[in-house]
């Protein structure tokens, strides 16, 4: 694909018959985890917040830490970081796992979702 400069191609399966198509993308994709384009427009967005309870919230980690302090008024440690997933990382200097708990005060967040790149969800209640 690279030599010839095309962005996608057939890949053919052991009888030689097309088996489907992959574009640089898909290959982008499982690397660096999901890229977001104007075809992605029907997927839920990046900084969703579901109330599951009161003080108990399940979101998308890409949420923005400020997004969180406005909307739901939480007291969040200082982060280099501007999204939730960020400062997970920044805490626990790795990437968590799916169940892992992060506490601080009266503040909890575990991990609800994530790959190896990415935490994709998180539960948070104070």
């Amino acid at each position: 694909m690279r030599n010839e400069g095309d962005a996608i191609a057939v890949v053919a399966d052991e009888f030689g018959g097309a088996a489907g198509i992959l574009s640089i993308e898909d290959i982008m994709e499982k690397i660096v985890e999901d890229i977001e384009d104007e075809y992605d427009a029907d997927q839920a967005p990046v900084q969703w917040i579901r109330k599951l309870g009161e003080r108990d919230h399940l979101l998308g980690a890409r949420v923005e830490l400020d997004t969180l302090r406005e909307r739901l008024a939480l007291c969040l440690p200082e982060s280099t970081h501007t999204t939730l997933a960020g400062m997970l990382r920044e805490r626990l200097h790795e990437m968590p796992l799916q169940g892992r708990v992060v506490q601080r005060n009266e503040l909890t967040v575990v991990v609800q979702q994530c790959s190896s790149q990415a935490v994709q969800e998180a539960r948070i209640r104070w």
